[in-house]
């Protein structure tokens, strides 16, 4: 069990503040850029069709479908630290007779294709820069492993019946995405794979063109600016703090004012004049917001009340 004091450490790591009235983490939807789905049997593709993924049944050859989805993040400010992250996918169809498998997500480590094939649950020819089951991009280049290069599962989730169904948040989920945002050149997105040792597991999930396409959400906290790390103005002391805390002012500064609020942005403390001390054993444990104005600034620092 985490001690007060950790759990209030963890908050100052994922909490992260613009100003004092807005509540952190900003929640951001993606569709993917590109998608695709490739088939163990043949070189057939389907770029602009819908997703597969899953093992076929023994009418079907008991073969393999894989569906490839990539997001762009450039919509997330570089420096933004990543809190939390889902994929919805939809499934549009399953086999007959298919139950409950388990499918799977994991981040592509080569760059792939999507060209202009359009197929079926067989797919079609594929047609350049399409990826195949042994090629990352048709007569470009070839995945090391067939049926596609990746990382270990970052996600899992049971899959049965139709309709919108979302891997849930993980760690390792978090730190790929994250890593995608650290470094653009490392996002190939992702692959989903069904449970390939069932036959008749195999399942429509729809597209960026067809049907319900896929999300992915991610919370994430912005990034400090330059500007912020450069307003050390004030000290704080202590902080942490259980009863009181002081303010150490440039001498410059012979009247400010000085404002306290909470995570949510509520006004806890008002002074027109300060003067030391500030009590704070009233406040309840967590990381407050303290505003020091004078003639000309306005300054804003954190303290962790424990």
């Amino acid at each position: 069990m985490k001690t007060p004091l950790l759990k209030n450490l963890s908050i100052i790591l994922f909490g992260i503040f613009i100003c004092p009235h807005i509540l952190i983490g900003q929640p951001t939807n993606l569709n993917p850029i590109k998608d695709n789905s490739i088939y163990s049997e043949n070189n057939n593709s389907n770029g602009l069709g819908e997703l597969f993924s899953g093992r076929t049944g023994v009418l079907n050859g008991n073969n393999f479908r894989r569906a490839l989805i990539k997001f762009d993040l450039s919509s997330i400010p570089a420096g933004a630290t990543i809190t939390n992250v889902t994929l919805m996918v939809n499934v549009s169809a399953d086999s007959p007779g298919a139950g409950t498998e388990t499918y799977r997500i994991h981040g592509l480590t080569k760059d792939w294709g999507e060209g202009a094939s359009v197929g079926g649950g067989t797919g079609a020819p594929a047609v350049a820069p399409d990826a195949t089951w042994n090629q990352a991009m048709l007569g470009t280049s070839t995945w090391t492993t067939p049926g596609g290069d990746f990382t270990a599962s970052v996600a899992s989730l049971n899959i049965s019946g139709l309709g919108n169904r979302t891997f849930l948040s993980t760690s390792n989920f978090v730190s790929l995405v994250q890593a995608w945002l650290n470094n653009p050149t490392s996002n190939n997105g992702l692959i989903l794979i069904g449970d390939e040792t069932i036959s008749n597991s195999a399942r429509r999930f729809g597209s960026k063109e067809v049907g319900v396409k896929p999300v992915l959400s991610v919370t994430w906290n912005p990034p400090l600016s330059t500007e912020e790390f450069s307003l050390e103005k004030f000290t704080i002391f202590p902080n942490p703090s259980q009863i009181e805390i002081k303010l150490q002012l440039p001498n410059s500064v012979t009247n400010a004012s000085v404002k306290i609020f909470d995570i949510l942005g509520k006004e806890v403390y008002s002074s027109n004049n300060y003067e030391a001390p500030i009590k704070v054993s009233n406040l309840q444990n967590g990381i407050y917001l303290i505003q020091v104005s004078d003639q000309q600034n306005t300054k804003t620092k954190r303290f962790l009340k424990l």
